[in-house]
């Protein structure tokens, strides 16, 4: 299969590898007793914006992923970033 330069499939190295990376950001969803719910991934762009590649929850459909968009999205809010790409799949 052709490599494909939109879609980022990450083995565990790379995840590693990213972590160590400041253009790298990792958010974890968890509920009130740590319980991991999902995860999100962005990247900072030579631009000075985000692209938003990954958000991945692990029950779909109750809620989980809508706030912790609104979550992520309040962070950088206040961090003054004025872009966001959304580029996930």
């Amino acid at each position: 299969m052709p490599e494909n330069t939109y879609v980022h499939g990450y083995d565990a190295a790379k995840h590693h590898e990213n972590l160590d990376k400041t253009d790298a950001h990792y958010f974890i969803a968890e509920d009130a007793t740590g319980s991991r719910l999902g995860f999100a991934i962005l990247f900072d762009d030579a631009h000075n914006q985000l692209e938003w590649r990954r958000i991945i929850v692990a029950e779909p459909g109750n809620g989980v992923g809508k706030a912790f968009m609104a979550a992520i999205l309040a962070h950088f809010d206040a961090a003054s970033q004025k872009t966001i790409w959304l580029d996930v799949y």
